[in-house]
C-alpha cells in the first residue's frame, strides 16, 4: 500500500521538481534513491523504518520510470530509438524474471540479511556508472 500511495503522491511532485534536470541526472538520482531504500531494508527492524525505505525506493522507481524512455529518445540516433527502447524493455523483463532466482541463490549462500545491502550496493555502483557517463557528456 505504501508503494502505491507513494507512486501517486511522488509522480507529480518529482516530475515538477526534476523537470529542468537532464534525464541522465534524474536517473542518477533514481539509482541513489534505490541504493538508499533497498540498502536499508535489511536492517529496518521497525515497521515505520520499512515504510520509510519503501517510500525512498519508490521515489527512485518513479524517477526511473519517468526518465528512462525520455533519455533513450533524447540521446539516441533516430534510426536506433525503437531498437534501444525494445532492448531496455527486454533487459527489464529479464531482470524481473532472473531476480527471484538469483536472489534465492544469493540468500542460500549468504543469508537474507546480506541480500538487501548487496542490492543497495549494486544500485549504488549503477548510479556511480551513470554519474561517470554523465561527466563525459558535454553540457
Amino acid at each position: 500500500m505504501a508503494n502505491g500511495i507513494a507512486v501517486l503522491v511522488f509522480t507529480p511532485i518529482l516530475a515538477r521538481l526534476t523537470n529542468n534536470n537532464r534525464t541522465l541526472s534524474n536517473l542518477i538520482l533514481a539509482g541513489m534513491l534505490y541504493a538508499i531504500g533497498f540498502g536499508f531494508v535489511g536492517i529496518s527492524n521497525h515497521f515505520m523504518l520499512l515504510l520509510i525505505c519503501a517510500t525512498i525506493y519508490t521515489a527512485g522507481e518513479v524517477l526511473s520510470v519517468t526518465n528512462t524512455n525520455a533519455h533513450i529518445a533524447n540521446e539516441s540516433p533516430r534510426n536506433m530509438r525503437g531498437r534501444l527502447a525494445g532492448s531496455v524493455g527486454l533487459a527489464i523483463g529479464f531482470g524481473f524474471g532472473a531476480a527471484p532466482a538469483l536472489s534465492g541463490w544469493y540468500i542460500d549462500l549468504f543469508g537474507l540479511a546480506a541480500l538487501w545491502p548487496s542490492v543497495g550496493a549494486l544500485a549504488f555502483i549503477s548510479a556511480l556508472g551513470l554519474y561517470l557517463l554523465r561527466k563525459r557528456q558535454p553540457d
